[in-house]
């Protein structure tokens, strides 16, 4: 029965790390009640799930499904503490896409 539960365990926590990062999968463990510090990679995530699935999704997923996602605050502090170089941003275009996309979908 132990091994059973040990081969279980790893089995979750295997398909876990498929869906949610490091840092997701800790604010799991902890419940939520932990302040996580977001790895960029949650945010960029985090800012194409908000952008796809605007507002009523998002605080859909953090809230009601239980998401480990960051607010939108965060997100929002997290942007304007990034230092753009003047020209042309290749990293930033994508989400312009998105965001171009989103509007033309919901005219």
């Amino acid at each position: 029965a132990r091994r059973s539960l040990k081969k279980k365990n790893e089995n979750l926590s295997k398909n876990i790390s498929k869906v949610f990062a490091d840092d997701q999968i800790h604010r799991l463990e902890k419940d939520g009640r932990d302040c996580t510090s977001w790895s960029e990679s949650t945010i960029k995530k985090a800012m194409q799930i908000r952008q796809m699935t605007r507002v009523q999704g998002y605080e859909f997923l953090r809230k009601e499904m239980h998401y480990p996602l960051p607010s939108y605050r965060t997100i929002c502090e997290r942007l304007a503490n990034c230092s753009f170089p003047p020209g042309l941003n290749n990293d930033i275009i994508p989400f312009l896409g998105l965001k171009i996309r989103g509007e033309e979908e919901v005219s």
